[in-house]
């Protein structure tokens, strides 16, 4: 009920009160009869006001405990969006970090495609002795034997080989064994099938005729190991009738 019905009540129950004494029994006894009911409206009114003001009390005090929960979300809310802006941040950083790895590791892996080779992929074909080279750089004659008269010989030799760069050495033993020369250089092939060659200058008065060998290197490992005879002057044979085109030697 509103104030103003209350306020009514009590000015009701007044009014009785004070007309009491010049009423007839009958009139007193209504107005008693209303005074009482007005004052058992009065007390149930009085007992609903207290009930709806406990029961406000009651949703003021779940209004601040839901408020206090808000602002705690609230706060977790913030901590949570900052961890997780920090997470993003190392996400970020070890991606930048695994994408220079892979760089390097790209880089290495090409640096290492030129410098290393597997034996199994590095083949002599074989090996020619000639005493000179065409224009096309091949070779003028194939040679079993050679005269000490002359000048020079070339150890010519065909390779299949994978990509990147060689050290190639040529060591050169007289009839007893003594190292007489040892040639040592350096090539990059352009295509898997490469040609080499060396050349040594023979002294006919220093040298000594006889079976010479010819020891082949790749990159420190021995590939092939040749034989050639060095005739002596009196035992000089034309080169010039000797026939071409045999089958490589140390194929293997």
């Amino acid at each position: 009920m509103t104030n103003r019905r209350l306020t009514l009540i009590l000015l009701a129950m007044l009014s009785c009160s004070l007309s009491l004494a010049g009423c007839k029994d009958p009139e007193k006894e209504k107005a008693i009869s209303e005074a009482a009911e007005a004052k058992a409206e009065l007390a149930k009114l009085k007992t609903d006001l207290e009930k709806t003001e406990s029961e406000r009390d009651a949703i003021k005090a779940d209004m601040a405990g839901i408020s206090e929960s808000f602002e705690n979300t609230k706060s977790e809310l913030v901590t949570v969006i900052q961890a997780r802006d920090k997470l993003q941040e190392q996400v970020s950083e070890l991606q930048e970090q695994a994408k220079n790895l892979q760089d390097t590791i790209e880089q290495l892996q090409d640096e290492l495609k030129k410098h290393v080779k597997e034996p199994s992929d590095s083949k002599l074909y074989g090996v020619i002795f000639t005493t000179g080279l065409t224009e096309d750089n091949m070779p003028m004659n194939d040679l079993t034997e050679i005269s000490i008269n002359e000048e020079r010989i070339y150890v010519f030799a065909k390779w299949r080989l994978s990509l990147g760069e060689y050290n190639y050495t040529v060591k050169i033993f007289d009839d007893l064994g003594k190292l007489i020369n040892e040639n040592q250089l350096k090539f990059t092939p352009q295509t898997t099938t490469w040609n080499t060659w060396s050349w040594y200058n023979i002294n006919k008065y220093m040298d000594k005729p006889g079976e010479w060998k010819f020891e082949i290197y790749l990159d420190g490992q021995k590939m092939t190991e040749e034989h050639l005879t060095v005739l002596p002057q009196n035992e000089s044979n034309s080169i010039e009738q000797r026939v071409p085109g045999r089958p490589l030697r140390g194929a293997v």
